[in-house]
């Protein structure tokens, strides 16, 4: 594309040369007026020849392409008022009009004759300032070299004719036509939307530090852990060396304890542990006798101060735990100091796990062959008695104790089988 465009306007400069030239002898005949073109085109052509051959291959395009100007068709008209050739009739005998015709063309050979060395003049120092202005733009090496000279490619259009302010451009000029591309303008910059700018804001506010959350039971279950960790082992507890401070000081936290904030799992848990401990003070106060029962009324007459509460283990039992959930799990875990309870496990029942414990704490007992107690042969089954005090616990929805019993039990005891109570064994659980 580029050589293309500064073939173009070498070629046009050249023959605007020439065209002044051929002006120059308008008043010959168009015998003479030939002759002087075709002469003066020869001696610019050698001339710029001359010159290619001493600069480089792309001065030999610029002799090219004079060479072809002068076989080409196309014609320059001469400046309007400049050498108009008039033709005369050779058929006249009009002496007079001979006469004016030949001292129009002496004036004008001699005008001719002082014009054609301006003009030619001017041609080639045309020449010579196209040469220059090539080599100034490193054109030169263009056809032998094109990689290492290529210039930008102009903008693409379809529509766009080439002009001379497009000429001046490519050849190093400044062109007064706009060539900007209206299709490459750049699009406006993007405006987030109101919704992600509030977003970030509200983002880059800091929001204020979250209060920690205190759990008042958590000091509670943690002290209970300690204890039953060091005075209970294989279900039996060591009432000979419990630490009475101990003690009191967690029936302390079991009567001030605040609940209002805890929610029901930690209620259910929390009067879990309050019931063992009660009971162990309750066996303490007794002197640690042979059997709960000795007292005559160990679950009834004995208060405790529970969450600012005066309860009895029956009423605590009864009464509080059962109605925040009437589960029959808790049978369970609630340990009455006699052996024929389940066994007193050593550690505190804590609300995030109370699910899981429970049901673990189910389905020991129904496993334990002391508390559920199978003979195959007879096709009979002997059970605690907590199943026919709290027949109602365990019989809700319609189910029967039997069915209880195998919804925990890993060795499913068959329908069929008869089911009995053996008797409950009031001894005290301790080591």
């Amino acid at each position: 594309m580029h050589k293309s465009i500064f073939r173009f306007s070498i070629s046009f400069v050249l023959l605007l040369a020439v065209g002044l030239l051929i002006s120059c002898g308008g008043t010959d005949s168009k015998s003479k007026n030939t002759s002087s073109s075709t002469s003066t085109s020869t001696t610019t052509s050698e001339a710029a020849k001359s010159d290619a051959s001493s600069t480089s291959d792309s001065d030999e395009e610029v002799s090219d392409a004079i060479a072809s100007s002068e076989t080409d068709t196309v014609q320059l008209d001469p400046p309007k008022g400049k050498g108009e050739v008039k033709e005369v009739d050779s058929d006249s005998d009009d002496k007079e009009e001979e006469e004016d015709t030949k001292a129009k063309k002496t004036a004008s050979a001699s005008k001719s004759d002082s014009g054609t060395s301006t003009q030619k003049e001017v041609a080639e120092k045309v020449v010579e300032e196209t040469k220059a202005l090539a080599g100034k733009n490193g054109w030169s090496r263009m056809d032998t070299d094109p990689v290492a000279n290529e210039k930008p490619k102009a903008p693409a259009s379809t529509t766009k004719t080439t002009t001379d302010d497009d000429i001046m451009e490519w050849a190093g000029g400044k062109s007064a036509v706009a060539t900007e591309d209206k299709n490459t303008r750049p699009a406006p910059p993007a405006t987030k939307p109101k919704v992600e700018e509030v977003k970030e804001k509200v983002e880059q506010v800091a929001k204020p530090p979250k209060p920690e959350l205190t759990d008042p039971l958590k000091p509670f279950f943690n002290a209970t852990d300690a204890f039953m960790k060091k005075y209970v082992s294989g279900g039996l507890v060591s009432y000979s060396s419990v630490n009475k401070s101990e003690l009191d000081a967690l029936l302390k936290s079991i009567e001030t304890m605040d609940l209002s904030k805890a929610n029901n799992t930690g209620k259910q848990a929390f009067y879990i542990n309050a019931y063992n401990i009660c009971v162990i003070k309750n066996v303490l106060d007794n002197n640690i006798p042979a059997s709960p029962l000795d007292d005559g009324n160990f679950f009834k007459a004995a208060k405790f101060n529970v969450a600012s509460r005066t309860l009895s283990l029956d009423a605590l039992e009864k009464q509080v735990l059962m109605k925040l959930k009437n589960d029959a799990r808790f049978h369970f875990a609630l340990v009455c100091a006699a052996k024929g309870c389940p066994k007193i496990e050593n550690f505190a029942y804590r609300p995030e796990r109370l699910g899981k414990v429970l049901d673990g704490q189910t389905k020991k007992a129904m496993d334990d062959p002391n508390f559920i107690r199978v003979n195959k042969k007879k096709k009979k089954v002997e059970i605690s008695k907590i199943f026919e005090w709290y027949a109602g616990d365990f019989t809700q929805g319609g189910q029967t104790i039997l069915g209880y019993i195998n919804k925990y039990r890993t060795e499913k005891i068959p329908d069929n089988y008869e089911v009995g109570y053996y008797e409950y064994d009031w001894a005290l659980n301790k080591r």
